[in-house]
This record gives C-alpha cells, sequence and structure tokens, in this order.
C-alpha cells in the first residue's frame, strides 16, 4: 500500500474552472426522421397534419403522406394529367370538406382526391391569365363559404370556389393604389374570425382586406422607426386578439391591431433575433414560441423568457438535420415537425420522454466527462459520483453542475487512472475509487487520497490493480472484486485477505477470478457474481457455495454470468445475468429464470432496482424494462423513450434517496422518477392504410380511411390488411390488436405488427376489427371496424341452390312427366284399343238392334194393324189396347232408332247431331203449318267429335224441345241455331209462338229432364219467355 500525500480539493482549479447552469426545465429531444425511410428529398418546404392524423409533408421532389411506419409519395408525371402538376410543393391545405390542396412552385394549385389518389389541376392553363404567371403559390386558407383563398408569387390573390370553379384575381391596380392590393406578391394569409383578411406582401407591407368594401388597407412596416430596412413579411402569426408576430427579413415585428403600429417584441431575448432573416413563427399548444430562421431553429419561453437555440452540429445525430427552417407544425400528440430546406424532417420532443438525459457535450464543462458510465455513487450530501471511461465526475444534488477529477501522471495526487471503474463510500463517509491501475480512497472530507496497488513482492497487496468492484459489508469490511480474485481489507487491522480458485477447482473456493458484482442481502449472507456463476460467501468457515447452469436442469441458473443481485422489499432474491432474470429461492434452492420470450427486451441483465411500488427496472442491453413481479409482465423502454441509447453497463445503476433512478450506458446516463414517468395520455386514431390480395395493392374507388365495407371472391385466398395507429411519439412501439368475427374468438394480440392476413376464408359475411394503442399502451377507445364480404362461388350461392333445386325438381317433373306420359300412352294405347274395340261393338250392336230390333219392332206394330184391319167387332176397350200397342211400338221404334244411332260411331261429330235434328225437326213440324229452320250447321263441325253422352243428351234436350213446341206453342216458325266458340257450344232453338211466364208455370217433368241431361254433360239450360213474346231456349257447353 501506498498512501498518496495529503493536498486540499481546492487547489485543484482544473476541476471547476468554468461552471456553467444547465436547466433541468423542459426536456428537448431531437430525432432526425430519416430520408432513407421515404422523405423523397431534403428540400422540406411545407408539414401538416390532417384532421385524421396523417402526416404531409412538402418537398421540392413530391408530396408525402406519413402513416408512422409507411411513407407515400406523389409525383408529377409528365404522361399522366391527373398526377401533381408539379414536384415542388410549397404549400398545403386542408379544407373543411377534408380536401387536401396542395400549391407547387411553378405548377399552380393541386386539389388530391383521396378515393381514387389522383390530382385535380388548377394550373397556369386553368386560370388562364391576361399577363403571364410563373404558377407559383405561396400560401392558401379558406373562408366560411368554403372558399379558397390562394397567395401566389407576382400575381397577386385568388379567390376560388371549389364547386363553381369560378375565380377571381385581386391585383395591384397603380390607378387605385389606396384601395387595391399593395403588392402581387402575397406570402403568407391570415383569416380572422370577422371574415376579414390579412396578407404579408413582398414589399414589407401588411395588407387588410374586406370583401364587402372589396378595398384593401395597407400598414407600411418600413415608416416605422428602427424597421426601416424591413422589405417582407414572410409569415403571420395570430399572439392574441389583438397582436400578430410577423416574420420577415428583419427578425420578429409585432402589430398592434388596435394602434395600427408596429413594434419590436418586449423580450429582450426576442430581439435578440433582430435583422434576423424568419422564416415562421409559430405558438405551440403550451404557449411556446417557436421561430424558424435561416440560422436555425429557436425557441420561446414566455414565462422565462428565454431564448434556447437549436442548430445543426456535424457530429451530433441529436441535433437539427439543417439550419434553413421553413415548416413548423405541432402534431395532435404535442410532437413538433421542423421542416428543413437542407435537412429534411426533424421530430421535437418536448418534455415527452419518460427519461432524462445526461451525456458529454463538447464545450460544456457541466456536462459529463464521457459517454461510457460504468458506476454511481450518492455521498451523504447527495452528491452524485460518476466513474466513466475517462475521469471521476461529480454532480450537486440537483445534477445542475458539476466537477472531475482526472489522473494527471506528473502528479501523485490524482486519482490513479482516468478509467474509473467502482465506487463506494464506507461507513465513515470516505470515497473509495476503483480504477483500472489500483483502488484509491478520498477522505470524507476531501483532504486526503490514498492509493492501494499490488505489490507482487507483498503478499498481503493487492491481487490485481484492475479493480472491477468495491463493497462494504455491515460488519465494515471492504470487499474488492478484480480481474485476478476477490479481496477482502479489514480497515482495523489494514490487511488483504485473499479468494482465489483453487487449481484444483476446490468446490470450497470460489469459482472463478474475475469478479462481476458483490451484494450482501438481510442476513448478513454475501454474495460474489463471477462470469462462472453465482457464489455465496460463508462468513464462519471462510468457504463458498456455488451455484452455476447445470445443462439439463431448469431448476438451475440460466447463464454464469452474474452481473447484478438484489433482494427486494418482499425478501425475493434476484439476479441478473448474461442469459435472462432469475428469480432465487433461498430455501429450496431453486432458480427460476425469466428471457427475451417471456417479455424481456434483451436477456443481458445489467442493474436491477425497486420502485415504492414493488416494479423492478431493469437495464439491459436493449434497453430498459419494468417488471410486475406479481403478474411477470414486462413494459419495455429503449432510445425512442429518451434513453440515453439502448445500451447499459453493467452495474451502472443508482436509485437516490430523493426516489429518483440512474442507468448508465455507452452514451451517458438516465435519470426517472419511477412514480412521475410520462405517460402519453393520446388515443391513436387507427385507420386502415392497405388491402392486398396475394401480395398485390387493391385499388379501390374510394378514401380507405373511410371504407366501410368490401367484398372479396372465395378465390381471393389470401388477404392482406394494413392499419395505423396515428401516434407519432414512438410509432414503432405502437401496438395492435385485430380480430375476424368468425374467425378469431378473442381478441389477436399483434404487438407492433401493423398488418393481418388471412387464408382461405369461407365465404359469408365478417366483421375485421382493430384497435390500437400508443407506445405507453393507452388503447383506442373505438376499434376500427369494417365489413367484408366473401362472395361464394357461384355453385354456393342461394340463386344456384334455387336454380339446382329448380332443374332437379324439374327433372324429377320431367322424368315423373315422362313416366306419366309413357302411363299415359300406354293407357291411351288401351283406351283407345279399347274405344276400337268398343267402337266395332258399337258399329256390330247397332247394325245388330236395326236388323233383328227395328225389324221385330215394326213386325210389332205391322201386325197390330192388321189385327184392327181384320177384327171390326173387337170390344172398345181391347181396341184400345191395340192402339196402345201400336202406338207404343212406334214410339219404341223412334227411340230405338235414336239409340242405334247413338250407338253408331260413324255418326259421332256435331255436324251428325245437328243433322239429326234438323232431320228430327223436319219431319215433326212436317205437314203443321209450321215453318222449321236451322241456322250454323258449319262444314268445320265434322271435325268437333262429340262424346256417345254428349250427342244422346244433346240430341233429347232439343227433341224434347221440338215435341214441347208442337204440344203448346202456337207457333208459325221454329228456328234452330248452333255455333262453336273457343271450345264452347252454343244451340238454341226459337219460337215465335204464345210464349208463357217463365216464373209462374209450373216446371213439368220434360223441363227438368232438359236441365237434368245439360247438368250431365257440364252444361246449362236457360229458358227465355213471356206471353204473346215466344220462347227460347239455349244450351250453353264446355266441350272437353
Amino acid at each position: 500500500m501506498k498512501t498518496g500525500m495529503i493536498y486540499k480539493f481546492f487547489f485543484f482549479l482544473f476541476l471547476i474552472s468554468h461552471i456553467s447552469i444547465i436547466a433541468k426545465g423542459d426536456r428537448i429531444r431531437i430525432e432526425r426522421v430519416s430520408l432513407e425511410e421515404g422523405v423523397s428529398h431534403n428540400m422540406v418546404f411545407s408539414v401538416m397534419q390532417d384532421s385524421k392524423g396523417f402526416m404531409w409533408f412538402g418537398t421540392m421532389f413530391g408530396l408525402i403522406q406519413y402513416d408512422g411506419k409507411k411513407y407515400t409519395v406523389y409525383r408529377h408525371d409528365p404522361n399522366n394529367d391527373s398526377t401533381l402538376s408539379n414536384d415542388d410543393i410549397v404549400t398545403m391545405l386542408e379544407d373543411k370538406s377534408g380536401n387536401l390542396w396542395a400549391g407547387s412552385f411553378g405548377g399552380g394549385l393541386n386539389k388530391f382526391n383521396r378515393a381514387s389518389g389522383n390530382f385535380e389541376r388548377y394550373d397556369v392553363n386553368f386560370f388562364n391569365l391576361e399577363n403571364a404567371w410563373n404558377g407559383r403559390i405561396w400560401a392558401l386558407t379558406e373562408d366560411k363559404e368554403k372558399n379558397i383563398w390562394i397567395g401566389t408569387d407576382g400575381a397577386g390573390l385568388f379567390k376560388l370556389n371549389p364547386t363553381s370553379k369560378k375565380f377571381k384575381v385581386f391585383k395591384k391596380n397603380t390607378e387605385d393604389s389606396l384601395r387595391s392590393i399593395s403588392s402581387n406578391y402575397v406570402n403568407d394569409i391570415l383569416l380572422e374570425n370577422d371574415g376579414s383578411l390579412w396578407l404579408g406582401t413582398g414589399k414589407g407591407v401588411l395588407n387588410k382586406f374586406t370583401e364587402k368594401t372589396n378595398a384593401f388597407e395597407h400598414y407600411e412596416i418600413k415608416l416605422t422607426k428602427g424597421l426601416e430596412d424591413t422589405k417582407f413579411i414572410t409569415k403571420i402569426t395570430k399572439e392574441d386578439n389583438n397582436n400578430f408576430w410577423l416574420s420577415t427579413d428583419n427578425g420578429i415585428v409585432i402589430f398592434n391591431k388596435n394602434t395600427k403600429k408596429f413594434s419590436r417584441p418586449k423580450s429582450a431575448e426576442l430581439n435578440r433575433l433582430n435583422g434576423t432573416p424568419i422564416n415562421g413563427i409559430y405558438k405551440d399548444t403550451e404557449g411556446r414560441i417557436w421561430v424558424g430562421s435561416g440560422v436555425g431553429l429557436f425557441l420561446y419561453t414566455p414565462t422565462t423568457d428565454q431564448l434556447t437555440h437549436f442548430a445543426h452540429q456535424p457530429n451530433n445525430p441529436n441535433s437539427l438535420s439543417g439550419n434553413n427552417v421553413i415548416a413548423i407544425c405541432e402534431d395532435n400528440s404535442g410532437i413538433m415537425w421542423i421542416g428543413n430546406y437542407l435537412g429534411g424532417i426533424d421530430k421535437i420532443y418536448v418534455n415527452k420522454d419518460k427519461f432524462e438525459t445526461f451525456r458529454r457535450i463538447p464545450n460544456d464543462p457541466n456536462s459529463l466527462s464521457s459517454n461510457q458510465v460504468f458506476e454511481f455513487m450518492e455521498d451523504e450530501n447527495g452528491y452524485v459520483w460518476i466513474a466513466t471511461e475517462f475521469g471521476l465526475n461529480r454532480f450537486d444534488t440537483d445534477l445542475k453542475t458539476s466537477v472531475k477529477l482526472f489522473h494527471n501522471p506528473n502528479n501523485i495526487n490524482s486519482i490513479s487512472h482516468n478509467n474509473v471503474r467502482t465506487l463506494c463510500l464506507d461507513p465513515q463517509g470516505n470515497y473509495w475509487i476503483g480504477t483500472l491501475n489500483g483502488l484509491d480512497k478520498i477522505d470524507k472530507d476531501l483532504r486526503r487520497i490514498y492509493h492501494y496497488k499490488q505489490d507482487e513482492n507483498d503478499s498481503t497487496s493487492l491481487s490485481s490493480n484492475r479493480i472491477n468492484k468495491v463493497f462494504f459489508d455491515s460488519f465494515g469490511n471492504l470487499w474488492v472484486g478484480t480481474d485476478n480474485g476477490l479481496n477482502m481489507f479489514n480497515p482495523k487491522t489494514q490487511k488483504w485477505s485473499k479468494y482465489l480458485p483453487d487449481q484444483e477447482d476446490n468446490k470450497n473456493n470460489i469459482t472463478a477470478i474475475y469478479i462481476l458484482s458483490i451484494y450482501e442481502d438481510r442476513n448478513k449472507d454475501l454474495w460474489i457474481g463471477t462470469y462462472r456463476g453465482l457464489n455465496k460467501f460463508d462468513r464462519k468457515t471462510k468457504k463458498f457455495i456455488h451455484y452455476r447452469q447445470e445443462p439439463g436442469n431448469p431448476n438451475s441458473i440460466s447463464n454464469n454470468y452474474v452481473f447484478c443481485i438484489y433482494e427486494s422489499k418482499d425478501g425475493t432474491f434476484w439476479v441478473g445475468t448474461g442469459g435472462g432474470l432469475n428469480k432465487f429461492d433461498r430455501k429450496k434452492e431453486v432458480f427460476k429464470y425469466y428471457s427475451d420470450e417471456d417479455g424481456l427486451p434483451n436477456e443481458v441483465i445489467s442493474g436491477i432496482m425497486e420502485d415504492e411500488n414493488g416494479y423492478l427496472y431493469l437495464s439491459t442491453h436493449r434497453g430498459i424494462s419494468k417488471f410486475d413481479p406479481r403478474t411477470d409482465t414486462f413494459i419495455n423502454f429503449d432510445v425512442a423513450d429518451g434513453l440515453q441509447s439502448n445500451m447499459f453497463m453493467q452495474g451502472a445503476y443508482l436509485k437516490r434517496k430523493n426516489g429518483e433512478m440512474l442507468f448508465g450506458g455507452i452514451n451517458g446516463f438516465n435519470v426517472f422518477d419511477a412514480d412521475q414517468l410520462v405517460i402519453n395520455p393520446n388515443q391513436p386514431n387507427v385507420y386502415l392504410t392497405s388491402i392486398k390480395k396475394f401480395d398485390e395493392e387493391v385499388h379501390l374507388n374510394q378514401d380507405i380511411t373511410s371504407i366501410k365495407e368490401i367484398e372479396f371472391s372465395y378465390n381471393d385466398n389470401f388477404i392482406t390488411f394494413e392499419f395505423a395507429a396515428l401516434d407519432y411519439i414512438n410509432p414503432d412501439k405502437n401496438q395492435y390488436q385485430y380480430m375476424l368475427t368468425g374467425i378469431n374468438e378473442n381478441w389477436v394480440d399483434n404487438g407492433n405488427i401493423n398488418f393481418a392476413s388471412y387464408t382461405n376464408l369461407p365465404p359469408g359475411n365478417y366483421k375485421f376489427m382493430v384497435k390500437a394503442s400508443n407506445s405507453d399502451r393507452v388503447w383506442s377507445e373505438k376499434p376500427l371496424e369494417i365489413a367484408i364480404i366473401i362472395n361464394p362461388p357461384f355453385w354456393q350461392t342461394w340463386w344456384f341452390f334455387l336454380l339446382v333445386v329448380a332443374f332437379a325438381v324439374s327433372g324429377l317433373f320431367i322424368i315423373h312427366g315422362q313416366r306419366v306420359k309413357s302411363e299415359i300412352n300406354k293407357a291411351l294405347e288401351i283406351k283407345k284399343a279399347r274405344e276400337q274395340e268398343n267402337l266395332k261393338v258399337r258399329k256390330k250392336a247397332a247394325d245388330d238392334f236395326h236388323d233383328e230390333l227395328g225389324h221385330r219392332l215394326t213386325k210389332i206394330s205391322l201386325y197390330s194393324e192388321i189385327i184392327k184391319r181384320n177384327t171390326k167387332d173387337l170390344p172398345p176397350n181391347l181396341m184400345s189396347y191395340l192402339d196402345k200397342i201400336s202406338e207404343t211400338s212406334s214410339t219404341l221404334s223412334f227411340g230405338v232408332r235414336d239409340f242405334i244411332w247413338t250407338l253408331d260411331p260413324e255418326k259421332d261429330t256435331l255436324y251428325d247431331v245437328l243433322i239429326r235434328l234438323k232431320d228430327f225437326g223436319d219431319d215433326i213440324f212436317d205437314k203443321t203449318g209450321i215453318a222449321f229452320r236451322v241456322h250454323g250447321i258449319e262444314k268445320e263441325f265434322e271435325t268437333i267429335k262429340l262424346s256417345m253422352d254428349w250427342r244422346r243428351h244433346l240430341t233429347l234436350i232439343f227433341k224434347e224441345a221440338m215435341n214441347n213446341i208442337l204440344k203448346y206453342a202456337n207457333c208459325s216458325n221454329v228456328t234452330l241455331s248452333a255455333e262453336f266458340n273457343g271450345g264452347k257450344i252454343h244451340m238454341s232453338i226459337t219460337d215465335d209462338g204464345k210464349g208463357f211466364n217463365f216464373d209462374s208455370i209450373k216446371k213439368g217433368r220434360g223441363l227438368r229432364s232438359m236441365m237434368s241431361r245439360a247438368k250431365n254433360i257440364n252444361g246449362d239450360i236457360e229458358v227465355h219467355s213471356d206471353n204473346g213474346k215466344g220462347t227460347v231456349v239455349e244450351f250453353f257447353g264446355a266441350f272437353v
């Protein structure tokens, strides 16, 4: 051991030669948007967020839409009139209807159709001005009547009605210079609530236009003393109801509407910008003022009257990407988007980061001496000591100022080496510093320094000068871990004890020479972490118990590299290794480990700390993780949350007395209060951004973000839906869940993957739903819902089913019909055969009856007449019987003739019936003085076949009618008529006799018989008669 000379720290003037204050107010982080990720050019003129939440960038080479994941670039195509008229987009506007308007540098105005993705051009040819116009547009705004006001370069002010496509031009009129616009170069337009327009022009003149009076008022800046050099107004920003902030080529100018006067800002800080060309001023939602200029970005905080300058630093990726700041925009979550003329896009986070970062800043003596941080220590006064790769740093309690200790090879009173690896405070308040070249002790008064080094000639000295860990246990012993074993220093005896592995790998010795961590638990057991496992030191026996990874044993420690050890407030013992987090049951001596598969961002655990609520904070080689031991869940943070980097150093962690937690890494260190972590409250809107079939984009003739229903064919068996959560604080960590009803029973946790694919969806109706969260797991309340219809193949459609059923039924009917037809044909053939047989029988019967029965009836009548003639003296009663026999036989003979005629198949037409009735009428009315006529007998009646029943009943009906006429009518004329029409038979017999009252007479047997016969052949009898007017008997029958 060597003791250094006594000296006083205040003599180390090099430590504190320059001290400045680092404000711990607004935490600001700048993130550059990579040009390789889609921004088509680094010349950005305009930035806008639309009403849905998409970001739009107007660049020199196209218009860009950004959703946090994907960039969509719209370019000019000279062969396609539906593209941009010009690539150089200078200004943008979203109107009240959601249409996007883009003003270009040389191509006039463009209106974007979200449904088709096409542009409608309002270019030089559209406006067709008398004087040539270069097509440059600087400003756009919309009034309450939805008119678009356009500020141009050299052509004045335009008013465009998008519906009628009519426009009006307001130009400078030299003949009416007081009432016309002061300059044709209109750089900016501000619309007031009363409808008046304020114009910033190229002559340094502020114009107010009132459309009712159609007049312009002029306010010239250069007439104000001190502002004579102001030549043009770039932007107009409304500061309050009375004042405008004007961006000019001569700094910031204030215009008061009440006094109509110009002035400089009251803030001396802002007046530092006098003479600086200002491109634009933006007032954010917190009241901060952002000023874009040709020399960088300025942030003015009115509450503190503080002006902060941000500029491009070539070697600092956290600085602005360019100094010519043209566009400034704040999105819904409070991120500031900066457009640079030569630098592209920057995102600025103000108080959005969860972690405050401290790192080395060149020429700032209060920053770190080196960005690689190995360990922390907090002393009794609350100062934070930081071991770095180059020097020892001490920060005051609020981390505003710092002093530094360095090794000076020419000064033995300096620390032993600039590479400081470990720090420790002993019970007396002395500081122990471990370096790569020995151990240093600085007394609590900071007046003396002592050096402890390895002496090869002294076996009681340190085992190595490379100090990895220093630790004081509860017994007052100093433990020093080196790259060559473990050392224990007893301050009372001033002696060192060494613990080295036995060459024979004795199980009672420490497992490795390289010490990574040292920890004492509540039981006062000492635990040593090495690269060959965990060791527990038995103070009584001076022996070590080993815990090493055992292949095939899941209850052993997961990895032999033990970087950190921690016993939580509930007594759980945690071990951080190079292969995951281990929870150690010291009674059962069983390990349970957590890996990246369980949610860890990385399996190298560099540090473990616990907050007041029992959450563990783990530093890893891929960020910081918040672990909930109760649910075994992890929430991970990375560089996008404000971390110094994703790589943290083993052992570089500290929980301060005030609750702040510090983690050190390769690019500085982070500070945060676990109870005050900034949570992004913004619930992101989630939209569908793409639909693909077989990885080919589906182009719909409607705005995809507004779509409510989409149809697919059954053979579209690989469908991908792409969606985006429009929150930009850390878009890569936005989370998604989706569900397709009928396919997914529960929400599918998709992590940060913003698409979902489905294959071979059965035909049917579905609902696709997506919900999203921001990077802090704040979920959108209402999910995106889209109706999905998978149309079936035609053979599975209802109409095809009905058609098949119809065909099947028709087929069955046809088959059945064929069978029935066959049966019918067979039956018809049988019937025909039978009918033919019947015809033959009827013919033969008619012939036989005619020959036999007719002959015999004739003989009966003849014999009765002979008897009457030859017998004159018969009694009258016998003569009466003979008359009856003669009459009966004669009547029977007529009946038999009718019957025989009916049986005769050769007499079966309507024509035959009518001829039969004609013959009967001619016979019955002959020599009676009654004229009998027949009308309507047509030759075509010979084709109308009648059944035997029809012939018999028709014949008897009209015979009965003729007999009645002869007996009762006392008529002179009788007419029989017949007609056949539409399958119906109409026959009538008319006389001109005395007639009768049909309703008053008693219907006799003859009339009843006529009606009954008509009914038997599905016909009707109608009788029309009246006294003195004759009688008409009509038959109506539908012929079948």
